[in-house]
């Protein structure tokens, strides 16, 4: 008796005793720690990428939105930023059912291993993960490198190849990274992965959250800029430090009259 006493109030005290951060952004400020190993180690501070603001926010239970579609450059943080931030916010915060895709195995068991550990750790949530199965004879953890269980959720991870593990339970949550980097049909002739994977959300209604991001390939076959064009085709603006004018950075070319430009006697500077 005193056993399932001390039990029932352990149990008690891991529920949280105050509502969820209704943002992901405040979430996340002050509370990760970035490696050392990355371009700004310590605490994570929203001003140094303000551009992932609004992208992790549009993913907040709070937030109307329901899709975000990011067409990127390579290594802004979108990764680091946008998805883990997300992913913490829903095993830690406001646990939530989790698909977490990636473009290729290899790149899947990568940021599994050596990203997603250090996001669990540095948040401090190690303790939530465990099996929600009250089995003496199972041998699971709830701990598994691309699965991870915890009280409220579950978060698996899987490629966009990988046909069984899209077909996975129903998912509340549905992050889709660098899906550029994928054939676009699955190898079982099942048809699109974009559409099997949509499919996991459908029971959530108007409560799911689905989050894709990647680099664009060529013009006319980039599944990103598709979804990028069937959204509302937003940009981050910044204001022109000489004019005040607010302007979008982009490279230019000869023909072009504004952009980032290079000549042999100005060398690079930026033209509005």
């Amino acid at each position: 008796m005193n056993s399932d006493i001390n039990f029932l109030l352990e149990e008690i005290e891991k529920k949280p005793v105050s509502r969820p951060r209704g943002l992901i952004s405040e979430y996340v400020e002050g509370r990760r720690i970035m490696p050392p190993s990355t371009p700004f180690p310590g605490y994570w501070r929203n001003d140094r990428t303000p551009y992932l603001v609004e992208i992790m926010d549009n993913m907040s239970p709070s937030c109307h939105v329901q899709r975000t579609g990011v067409m990127k450059g390579a290594q802004i943080g979108a990764t680091a930023g946008a998805a883990e931030n997300v992913i913490a916010y829903f095993m830690d915060e406001c646990p939530a059912e989790i698909l977490y895709i990636s473009a290729t195995e290899q790149l899947l068991v990568k940021w599994a291993t050596k990203r997603l550990e250090h996001v669990i750790d540095s948040c401090g949530f190690r303790d939530k993960i465990y099996a929600q199965t009250d089995n003496k004879m199972s041998r699971r953890s709830g701990d598994k490198i691309l699965s991870k269980e915890y009280v409220g959720g579950n978060l698996d991870m899987a490629s966009a190849q990988s046909a069984s593990s899209l077909r996975s339970d129903s998912k509340r949550i549905l992050i889709r990274d660098e899906i550029d980097g994928a054939p676009v049909q699955l190898r079982t002739g099942e048809g699109s992965w974009i559409k099997v994977s949509d499919a996991r959300t459908n029971a959530w209604g108007a409560r799911k959250k689905i989050m894709d991001f990647s680099t664009p390939t060529l013009y006319g076959q980039s599944l990103i800029d598709d979804i990028y064009q069937a959204g509302d085709k937003r940009k981050f603006f910044i204001p022109c430090p000489h004019c005040g004018e607010f302007i979008t950075l982009r490279f230019g070319t000869e023909r072009s009259n504004y952009g980032l430009k290079y000549d042999a006697v100005d060398g690079a500077y930026y033209l509005c």
